[in-house]
């Protein structure tokens, strides 16, 4: 249970920090997100946290500053994020997932109960 309590704790911390950013929402991004972000005043604050779940696509976790505000994007693992990210030299920090990761296929049924 440990693992959840400190995803728990995290996840408030990062809302209420995304919360106080001005002109940008925190959340799922794409690359165009991030570049329009950078072109109108954000910066990226290393390091990049990348997050592997089993059986799913890695995100990247952004922190972004301007000024005194700050937002966190999640973008989804692409090969032109990759580039980007390669391009500018920022460092990345790999997190693997604990007590989060969901099976990419359903279990198989444990006894004769089929409902779903």
């Amino acid at each position: 249970m440990r693992g959840s309590d400190e995803f728990s704790e995290c996840l408030s911390f990062w809302n209420a920090l995304s919360c106080r950013a001005a002109g940008i929402a925190p959340g799922y991004a794409e690359l165009a997100d991030l570049r329009f972000a950078l072109d109108t005043g954000w910066a990226i604050e290393p390091p990049i946290y990348v997050y592997q779940e089993v059986g799913w696509r890695p995100y990247y976790h952004i922190l972004l500053r301007r000024g005194e505000h700050q937002v966190l994007l999640s973008l989804p693992e692409s090969e032109a994020l990759r580039r980007f990210l390669e391009e500018h030299g920022i460092q990345l920090e790999l997190h693997p997932a604990r007590g989060r990761a969901r099976p990419s296929q359903p279990k198989p049924s444990r006894g004769g109960n089929n409902d779903l």
